[in-house]
């Protein structure tokens, strides 16, 4: 998935064939992309953006995704990612 921001605001794009899907400030949702099909899981919420093919998609793959979001928005809010 690619995502772009504009001023708070997100462009979710399929990540198999590039096609704006959606342009969102947050999202949890499952996507079937409209041009090639692609079924995919996304998240993107405070900056952070994830994807997951939904084939790969289990029971606790959310709860795993939630928590990762969690700490990388922790990180990003304590300047830990900055390259300075």
């Amino acid at each position: 998935m690619s995502v772009a921001k504009n001023d708070a605001e997100y462009c979710v794009t399929c990540p198999k064939c590039g096609k704006v899907i959606q342009k969102t400030f947050k999202t949890d949702s499952f996507i079937k992309c409209s041009k090639c099909g692609y079924n995919y899981y996304t998240f993107v919420d405070d900056g952070v953006a994830i994807s997951v093919d939904s084939s790969k998609y289990v029971d606790n793959t959310r709860k795993t995704i939630l928590l990762y979001a969690r700490t990388l928005t922790k990180l990003g809010k304590n300047k830990v990612l900055t390259d300075q």
